[in-house]
């Protein structure tokens, strides 16, 4: 399982979350929900964890995680978004994966059961698993394969990125199973829901 993480610094992450709390608060519960995402995934049997780092993989943190879990710390290659997501579908791809989940690090109600499903589901029919946020986006994609058209001229940080993906499936005419809307962490509003519900 791959998960997309950014070094943790002041300034750099959760910076709508920031607004409202402060760039250290908010840099302190991105790194506790990535520790505790991290947690989860290696509670699941025959799981092989990759930690995908940006803009590298030297952050101290990511070298505790790496301990802690016992996982393996790739660097996130391209210029946006998508191609660094592509990029490492591809490459696990290549490596003869058969089944590839990939998650950020932001959507905490993301349970092991979700990833338990998505697997389940692509040993099935399903050729693409995705869990749906409450904004219009997704928080984790599974695949069977590597689908640069899923990645490519998407308009990324929207409202719309759920919508398009689902679009380009058609398209393509893939089996896509829709696990459970979760709720992103993008700012404070974001958060106090989070805290109220879990």
């Amino acid at each position: 399982m791959m998960v997309f993480a950014k070094s943790p610094l002041p300034g750099k992450v959760k910076t709508r979350l920031a607004k409202g709390i402060g760039n250290k608060n908010a840099t302190m519960i991105y790194k506790k929900m990535l520790y505790e995402h991290l947690k989860k995934i290696s509670s699941i049997p025959d799981v092989s964890i990759q930690l995908w780092c940006y803009p590298d993989t030297r952050h101290p943190f990511f070298l505790r995680c790496a301990r802690d879990f016992d996982m393996v710390l790739m660097r996130q290659s391209g210029a946006d978004l998508g191609r660094r997501m592509s990029y490492a579908f591809r490459q696990n791809a290549m490596h003869g994966s058969r089944i590839m989940i990939l998650s950020g690090t932001d959507i905490p109600g993301i349970e092991v059961h979700d990833i338990k499903m998505a697997i389940r589901h692509l040993k099935d029919k399903a050729d693409v698993v995705l869990t749906p946020t409450l904004d219009g986006g997704y928080g984790l994609i599974a695949m069977k394969k590597s689908l640069p058209a899923v990645f490519t001229n998407m308009s990324w940080s929207t409202c719309w990125v759920l919508e398009q993906t689902l679009q380009r499936l058609k398209r393509l005419r893939l089996n896509v199973y829709l696990l459970q809307h979760r709720r992103d962490i993008d700012d404070r509003q974001d958060y106090r829901l989070y805290l109220r519900e879990s």
